[in-house]
Order: C-alpha cells, then sequence, then structure tokens
C-alpha cells in the first residue's frame, strides 16, 4: 500500500526564473505529493530439503541433525576409503571402511594397508547378531576369532549408534559449504553442496569439500580433499564416502563364521 510524502519545492526569483514569469514570489511554495511505495519483508529463502536452500546452506544444524537423523534409524550402507599420498602421487596409507546396518544387525569391516618397503597392513571383520559381536582379525597371513558381548542382553553393541554418520556435517559451516546446483542421478534429483573456493583450516590447508544432498536431508556421498605437512614432508588425504542402499541394506553373514567354534556360533 503506497504512503503519501509531501515535498516542499522552493522557487526562488532570479533572472529567467518561474517566479519572474509567473509573477509569484520568491517565498511562495509548491506542494507536490509524491507516492513512496512502503518497505516490504524480505521473503524467506525457499526451503528444498532440511536446513538447505535452492542456493546456500540455510541451517547447518539442521542439515546435520536430519542426515545423522536419518542414519541412524535407518538400514543402509556406509562406504568410507581414505587415501594419504606423498606429493609425488606415491600412496602412503590406505585405509577402507564398509558398514551395513538393518536395525540390530550389523557388520563392519575396516581395512588398512601402508604402501612403504615394508609393507604392512591389517583388515578387522566384525558381525553383530543376537547380542553379539563375532570378530574376526588378520594381521598378514594370521588370522584370529573371538566373541565379544557374549552375554544374553550383549551390552552396548558395536555400531549401535553409528557415530560416524554424525561427525561428517560438522565440519560444513567452518569450510562455508553452499549449494552450487543440482544433478540428476538414476532418476533422483540431488544437491551439490561444495566450498567456494580452497580454505585453510590449521593445520590442513587446501581443503575442498564435494557432497550431494538428497531432497530428504541425506547425504549420498561426498568428498574431502586436504594437505598436512608431517616432519617436513607434504602429505595429501582424500576422503571418500557413500551412503548406499537407504531402507534397502541386509547385512550380510560372513563366511568365517563358520571358523568359529558351534557353540558360540549364532543361532
Amino acid at each position: 500500500m503506497a504512503a503519501w510524502v509531501v515535498v516542499v519545492v522552493v522557487v526562488t526569483a532570479g533572472c529567467g526564473s518561474l517566479a519572474g514569469d509567473s509573477g509569484e514570489t520568491a517565498d511562495s511554495a509548491t506542494v507536490t505529493p509524491v507516492p513512496v511505495e512502503t518497505p516490504r519483508p524480505t521473503p524467506a529463502p525457499e526451503t528444498v530439503a532440511p536446513g538447505l536452500a535452492t542456493d546456500r546452506v540455510v541451517d547447518y544444524t539442521a542439515l546435520a541433525e536430519n542426515h545423522g537423523r536419518v542414519i541412524n534409524s535407518t538400514a543402509h550402507t556406509y562406504r568410507r576409503n581414505v587415501t594419504r599420498r606423498y606429493a609425488n602421487g606415491t600412496v602412503w596409507r590406505a585405509y577402507s571402511t564398509v558398514i551395513e546396518r538393518n536395525g540390530s544387525a550389523l557388520r563392519y569391516r575396516y581395512n588398512w594397508t601402508t604402501a612403504t618397503d615394508d609393507a604392512t597392513g591389517q583388515v578387522i571383520d566384525r558381525w553383530s547378531a543376537g547380542g553379539r559381536t563375532f570378530v574376526a582379525r588378520t594381521d598378514g597371513n594370521r588370522t584370529t576369532y573371538a566373541v565379544e558381548n557374549a552375554t544374553a542382553d550383549g551390552g552396548p553393541v558395536l555400531g549401535t549408534r553409528s557415530g560416524y554418520a554424525s561427525s561428517l556435517p560438522q565440519f560444513l559451516q567452518r569450510l562455508n559449504v553452499t549449494v552450487a546446483g543440482t544433478e540428476s542421478r538414476n532418476g533422483q534429483r540431488l544437491y551439490r553442496l561444495e566450498t567456494p573456493e580452497p580454505k585453510t583450516l590449521p593445520p590442513s590447508r587446501n581443503v575442498t569439500f564435494v557432497g550431494y544432498v538428497t531432497p530428504d536431508g541425506v547425504f549420498t556421498e561426498y568428498r574431502l580433499s586436504y594437505e598436512v605437512v608431517r616432519r617436513d614432508t607434504s602429505i595429501g588425504v582424500t576422503v571418500e564416502a557413500t551412503f548406499e542402499g537407504i531402507n534397502s541394506t541386509t547385512v550380510s553373514r560372513p563366511a568365517w563364521v563358520d571358523d568359529i567354534p558351534e557353540d558360540d556360533r549364532p543361532g
């Protein structure tokens, strides 16, 4: 609704002035009403997913909490690969993690290797079922087995809180991650989040992030890259992760369970 502001225009006398032509004195005044638009409040950004607008992240906390809530309560498969490289591209260390979860059933597989002359590695495979956790640990050519949480109630079984799901978004605000556009994959619309430019978060430098979020506010994948200096040597680190099989993951029973004494196996 327009408001009216009164503008007073003073017409002064002088050679060729309007006052001289009309005979009005220098003290004469003309009152002219001018319409002025009433300021309107800036509309709230359109929310396309929890914490996301079409062009930016509007609430990092909402995005983080929603992602964690869905992942912690839904069947899924989480895959994470971490690679550390020297400046010449040679792999120094590599780590991989796979977690399958469906309700109380969970399987966790962790593998790390070094690519140095004295190459070493370790594989840990944990499978939880029936309130117990069965573990196969391989160091070199030797594999050992163990049963944890063997009592009836089982106590806290590995992974019931899926803490890895809530650790992802805590860096997003510090990295100034924003919405860079959309993509369509397998018929699903995804929002691309990324750092506008490399950031420095001591001791890390050249930190970049790219991730994809569904309209439900769940990350399907992300890639985090940065550099650190260790003993005067620059190391490049890449972290790649995916969240797959949402609502459809089934936890696979590892074949090595048959190598565990029969009395310790799940029913």
